[in-house]
């Protein structure tokens, strides 16, 4: 199962949210859901009261993905781009969405001082507003797959070595 975790979801967690956290009560959530008129989704497992520059309550690599939406980009100390690192599966994906490009430096830093790769920004324009949103992607290294496996033995190989009188090893 892919698990996908929105970081200070509010009301609104990602489409593909299977977990959520925010900073708020039940109670506050539910009153400001009200207010939008909204419903706060059932299929999503949130976790309240959750401070994203602490810690995440979750165990180390368990989620594919962890999406925040203007929260983490906003708030996040070094410390949550850290927590966010710790429970994304090796391989798995930080998208984060920010509202002012003026902090798109400081923020990529951070994601890079947490120990991510392949930090990609990606301008995204909004109607009737003036400030774009930037949506900043990066991977979680994996060292599975940048580990490198010798390479098989080609049967021109083979020839070179019988040639040379070189034996193979292990027979």
């Amino acid at each position: 199962m892919t698990r996908v975790l929105d970081i200070g979801a509010g009301t609104a967690p990602h489409p593909r949210a299977t977990d959520a956290v925010d900073l708020h009560s039940p109670r506050v959530l539910a009153a400001i859901a009200r207010q939008e008129r909204r419903r706060i989704p059932e299929t999503v497992a949130y976790r309240y009261n959750v401070n994203m520059n602490e810690s995440l309550p979750y165990a180390e690599k368990v989620f594919s993905t962890v999406v925040s939406q203007h929260s983490i980009g906003t708030f996040g100390r070094a410390k949550a781009f850290k927590e966010a690192f710790r429970v994304l599966k090796p391989g798995g994906k930080l998208q984060v969405r920010i509202g002012d490009p003026r902090n798109v430096r400081n923020v990529t830093a951070k994601i890079q001082g947490a120990g991510f790769e392949k930090i990609a920004v990606r301008v995204i324009p909004l109607k009737g507003q003036m400030d774009p949103d930037v949506e900043i992607t990066a991977r979680k290294p994996n060292p599975v797959v940048n580990r490198t496996r010798p390479a098989k033995e080609t049967k021109t190989m083979a020839k070179k070595k019988k040639k040379s009188g070189t034996r193979p090893s292990g027979g």
